[in-house]
Order: structure tokens, then C-alpha cells, then sequence
């Protein structure tokens, strides 16, 4: 039976609480202690809401680490210096999948890797600046287009790594700035 801990009327909880990833705010896999930020849970309209209800079985809630200062990173493990180079790193690795797509064939099997890609680039989203974000949107717009032509075959998966990669674009991410402002050297 589906249904938070410690439940009224005995019920048992067969799904657990999301964990943030790295353990943030807790225990990692490892047993790490990770006191780098706190694991918050968000409602579907991106509202705080009780741990104990974003369950493992619930699409409708998200959990994300929110560091404390001096910490970055989806599970707050990056230094200032770290974090800058991984938003450079994955803007370049958008920018140079949006030129590989551009000498590719638009067939099926491009259009799946292409969507497999974005994903995988797109899942941290908050390791993108707004140049970042905005190549990411422009590139899945193309892949997007293209499969929309009748001989490519959109399979449960690419559709899945589209839908994914949509939805990490659209996560609400605070902290996203133009970072071009704050280079002064």
C-alpha cells in the first residue's frame, strides 16, 4: 500500500521519501555525511512541501539540495571554481552536439541519440547558465522538428529523453544568472 510513514491506522509505507542526490543534507550510499546543504521536496507547482510526502512512487514531486553558501552542485560537492568549470564544460558540450546535429542525417536513430544526449546534458540544469539553457532550448527545438518528419520513427524512449529533457528546462532554478557580468578578469 502506497502511503507516508508512519501512516494512521497501521497503513505501511511501501515507498520512501525521494532522497536528493549525493546525499545531500544526510547519508550518502556510502555512508558519507553530507552536511553541505539541506534535501528539499517541491509539490508539482514547485511549492516546499513535507519530505515525508514527495514518496519514490510520485511523479508529481521533485527533491533538490539547496546549498549552503560556498557550496554548489545538484548535491552541493562543488567548490565556486568546480562549479563555474561545469557550466562552461556542459554549455561547450551543448554547443558541439548542436553542430554534430547539424552533419548528421535527421533519421531515426540520429533524432535517438541526439534526444539521449540532451538529456543526459540537460539533467543538471543547474549546472547551465542562461547562455547555457538558451542553446539547450534552441538545440531540442531542432531535434524536436526533426522528429516530427514522417520517416523518423519516435520510439517510447527518445520520447521519454524529449520529455525529460523539456522537463529539465522548465525546472525552476533560482540561482541561474548571466554570468558574462560577474567576469572581471
Amino acid at each position: 500500500e502506497e502511503g507516508e510513514e508512519g501512516e494512521e491506522g497501521g497503513g505501511v509505507c511501501d515507498h520512501p521519501p525521494k532522497e536528493c542526490p549525493g546525499g545531500c543534507g544526510g547519508t550518502d550510499a556510502d555512508g558519507t555525511t553530507n552536511t553541505n546543504g539541506e534535501c528539499l521536496s517541491y509539490d508539482y507547482n514547485g511549492l516546499s512541501i513535507s519530505s515525508r510526502k514527495c514518496l519514490t512512487s510520485s511523479i508529481f514531486c521533485s527533491v533538490r539540495c539547496s546549498c549552503s553558501p560556498g557550496h554548489f552542485g545538484s548535491s552541493c560537492l562543488k567548490s565556486s571554481e568546480e562549479f563555474t568549470a561545469a557550466k562552461t564544460q556542459r554549455k561547450n558540450m551543448l554547443e558541439t552536439l548542436g553542430k554534430v546535429r547539424l552533419l548528421q542525417d535527421i533519421d531515426t536513430e540520429s533524432t535517438r541519440q541526439q534526444a539521449s544526449g540532451m538529456r543526459t546534458l540537460l539533467e543538471n540544469v543547474e549546472e547551465l547558465d542562461k547562455e547555457g539553457r538558451e542553446i539547450g532550448i534552441r538545440l531540442l527545438s531542432g531535434v524536436t522538428k526533426g522528429g516530427l518528419r514522417p520517416e523518423v520513427r519516435i520510439s517510447e524512449g527518445t520520447g521519454r529523453s524529449l520529455a525529460e529533457a523539456v522537463s529539465s528546462l522548465m525546472e525552476d532554478v533560482t540561482d541561474v544568472t548571466d554570468d558574462s557580468s560577474s567576469d572581471s578578469d
